[in-house]
């Protein structure tokens, strides 16, 4: 009775047949002493007897009553039910029947006849209560008859069946959830018979939950409490099942029995089996609950639990696979997505200032004859910006009577693309001119991205970065990749696309070049890519733990007050690292793994923490070398060729390209008024043959050539004037030959020029034209 109650108070009518019992038994002492000694009983034998088995039979009926209430009871635990069957069934029921046996020549005749039926039914009843302890120790101790054990009792040894070792097989094959998912399953039906549809196998950390019981179980586990109380559940159990913690509820209402009971209740689940690893739960295994009443013995239990450990190794590396694929993907994604976006922005401020050329459709036309330009509209002087009759020694003008004494000489069209003073570009065809007096005209006007890309499409290696050009000659970012280097030749173009996709995006980046020129590379880089601030970090000899406590900090336990690391500090900026190679093998495995993942953890830490800073590396040496010798870990390697440009050699490039290059710096230095003294093939041999390697270096010697020429060379200037004739020389410049017809203006420039010859180079005819003309107007 006591196993159907948790309560170890006696009730009433116990205390009652307690109290009769005791006067019965001392009867019975004092009738057997009696007859021990006299040999005589005190009261017939038959009567004792009837009262006897009167009073047993009567004392039994609350017993058998709450037997019967226990079985039909639903709120007792199963395996309560089983443990009551199993004592009524297999030890009262016989019992009792051995005892009517034994007293029914009582009965029947009033008195025993023979001892012949007392002899057999004693040794029947034996054979039932040894036949009722080896069930007991067969069926009863499985069922954790009387709480004596702390799970259902089964023999100790597992049965390694072939379904078993088919399942742990699978496992080490299995790349993915859903494959174990299966595993699981079969496993489940094949050793336990259970439905496939009732197990299911979960992964934590996971972005989302699958569905409703995922979410419960991660709600009740992110409960402090509640999650520690089913901590030492599973300490002692490894698994919970329904049935074992209902009757763990009943016997012991514990604060953990009752939030595990109810745990599962809320998930509807009959098995709970989580899968750990390294003592923290990664995943679990749930079985829905269904009809059947099951209840699942010791060996059953190992061979569950057994499974999960051999499942925790695989799903561990699942879930880290999956959740840095996540991460590695996720980054990618965002880098692509940034490089997409920063190209469409190249491409509508190229299509805009193209939109903006073709809405304004101004085109220049100028006449040149006898050494001589005519502007023949307003538009001519605006692209143009200067006066090429007045300024001889501008490129624009040098440029534009070059390609004009060339179609002069060979009567054919040319055109050409140049550079006027405010670094724009304009496209200048021109054309013989049919009238027997010769000359050439000269068309100007803005050019399309037609003639962009035609103009070098033939020093394009690979067809698909047509776009690229477009950008390089119509954006500010082109603008400011031309300035480092001004030329178009095949190798340079090829490096300035690749810098300009390079600096569109946001990878990290692995630069090799002249040490000299790595810096303008960056500043470029960063000056494109819009991020700000931008941190060089230059790095000599071998660096120590400080690097990695700059790069990255380091856990606040070990150190209290620290400043805001680098990759905190430039969240939305750009790090260059020169010498890659110097950074500590710890180092470079954290800083392999950001680049991978987007993440970082401070030194002696595990805290994850993120960072949008855009990494830029450069060294000096070759990197295969530098990973053959170990002194750049093969995950960084790895990680840094994904994305990494050269700059070509100025000794690998030919001297045709290097003289473009030239020219290019004396155009920049001239339109920004550093210098405006060109330089002769001469200066451009002597640049040569000292062999400069880096551009930057060229850049300052061209510059110096520039500003000692200036010195030794005087610049040709014109008369001094006064401002308020300086429109009306324009003016006659700009007429030409036609001036000589305008009284007025000739009259005004003798006035102030009074020489012949001045006044015919300004128009640009001979001295014996103006000599005529003067003599018209009686000007001498």
């Amino acid at each position: 009775e006591h196993l159907t109650s948790n309560s170890l108070k006696l009730k009433p009518i116990h205390r009652i047949f307690f109290g009769i019992e005791a006067i019965l038994c001392s009867f019975f002492v004092v009738n057997y002493t009696h007859l021990i000694i006299y040999n005589k009983n005190l009261a017939p034998f038959h009567i004792v007897s009837f009262i006897t088995l009167g009073f047993w039979l009567i004392s039994m009926v609350p017993s058998l009553i709450t037997i019967a209430n226990t079985i039909t009871n639903k709120n007792i635990p199963l395996i309560l039910k089983q443990q009551v069957k199993t004592l009524f069934f297999f030890f009262i029921l016989p019992h009792i029947t051995c005892i009517l046996l034994e007293f029914a020549p009582v009965i029947y005749h009033g008195e025993f006849k023979g001892s012949n039926h007392i002899i057999i039914f004693n040794n029947l009843g034996l054979l039932f209560v040894l036949y009722t302890f080896y069930f007991c120790y067969k069926r009863i101790m499985q069922l954790r008859f009387l709480n004596l054990s702390e799970h259902v009792q089964a023999q100790p040894h597992i049965t390694v069946t072939t379904g078993f070792k088919d399942s742990i097989e699978q496992i080490n094959t299995a790349t993915n959830l859903k494959e174990l998912q299966y595993i699981a399953q079969d496993f489940f039906y094949e050793q336990f018979d259970i439905s496939k549809k009732q197990v299911s196998i979960y992964m934590r950390n996971q972005s989302s939950c699958v569905n409703f019981v995922q979410k419960k179980i991660e709600e009740f586990l992110s409960n402090e409490q509640l999650a520690n109380n089913m901590t030492k559940t599973l300490q002692l159990k490894k698994i919970l099942l329904d049935k074992e913690l209902e009757f763990d509820t009943f016997c012991n209402e514990s604060e953990s029995n009752i939030s595990c009971n109810n745990f599962l209740k809320n998930i509807h689940a009959s098995i709970f089996l989580p899968i750990t690893n390294h003592k923290r739960i990664i995943g679990y295994i749930t079985v829905e609950k269904d009809k059947t009443q099951v209840i699942y013995n010791q060996e059953q239990h190992n061979k569950m639990i057994l499974f999960a450990q051999f499942l925790a190794p695989a799903l561990h590396m699942i879930s880290q696979k999956s959740l840095y694929n996540q991460m590695q993907e996720t980054k990618e994604i965002k880098e692509e997505l940034y490089a997409k976006h920063q190209e469409v922005n190249q491409y509508k401020e190229s299509i805009k200032k193209l939109l903006k050329d073709r809405v304004e459709n101004h085109i220049g036309i100028i006449f040149y004859k006898n050494k001589h330009f005519s502007f023949r509209n307003k538009e001519a002087q605006q692209l143009i910006g200067i006066n090429p009759n007045l300024q001889h020694s501008h490129p624009t003008a040098a440029t534009l009577t070059n390609l004009a004494q060339q179609v002069e000489k060979f009567k054919s069209t040319q055109s050409m693309c140049i550079t006027i003073h405010n670094g724009t570009k304009i496209m200048v065809t021109a054309m013989p001119y049919t009238e027997p007096t010769g000359g050439v005209v000269l068309t100007v006007r803005y050019p399309e991205a037609t003639d962009i890309i035609k103009l070098q499409l033939d020093a394009l290696k690979d067809p698909s970065k047509r776009d690229y050009l477009l950008y390089l000659e119509t954006t500010t970012a082109g603008k400011i990749i031309n300035k480092l280097i001004p030329s178009n030749s095949e190798s340079l173009l090829q490096f300035k696309i690749q810098l300009l996709e390079t600096a569109l995006q946001k990878k990290a980046l692995l630069l090799r070049s002249h040490p000299d020129d790595l810096n303008d590379m960056v500043k470029i880089i960063h000056e494109i890519s819009l991020k700000e601030p931008l941190h060089i970090l230059n790095l000599e000899g071998k660096q120590d733990t400080k690097c990695s406590i700059k790069l990255f900090g380091i856990n606040t336990l070990l150190q209290q007050q620290q400043e805001p690391c680098l990759f905190e500090k430039l969240n939305q900026g750009t790090l260059f690292i020169k010498n890659i190679e110097h950074l500590d093998l710890v180092t470079q495995h954290k800083l392999a793994y950001f680049i991978r993942y987007g993440i970082y953890t401070p030194l002696k830490s595990e805290q994850r923490k993120f960072s949008n800073v855009r990494i830029i590396c450069s060294t000096n040496e070759n990197a295969h070398s530098l990973l053959q010798s170990k002194q750049i870990i093969p995950e960084l390697y790895q990680e840094l060729q994904k994305s990494s440009i050269s700059l070509p050699s100025l000794l690998s490039i030919a001297q045709e390209d290097i003289c473009d290059l030239v020219d290019g710096y004396v155009c920049q230095a001239i339109k920004d008024h550093q210098c405006k003294v060109p330089l002769t093939i001469k200066d451009k041999d002597i640049l040569l043959q000292k062999r400069i390697e880096s551009f930057a270096e060229l850049k300052q010697k061209i510059h110096s050539l520039m500003l000692s020429k200036k010195e030794s060379v005087q610049e040709e200037k014109l008369i001094p004037r006064p401002s308020n004739l300086s429109s009306e020389l324009e003016l006659a410049a700009q007429l030409g030959k036609h001036a000589l017809k305008d009284q007025k203006l000739m009259t005004e420039l003798w006035n102030k020029l009074g020489s012949q010859s001045k006044i015919a180079e300004i128009l640009g005819v001979n001295r014996s034209s103006v000599n005529r003309r003067c003599k018209d107007y009686n000007l001498i």
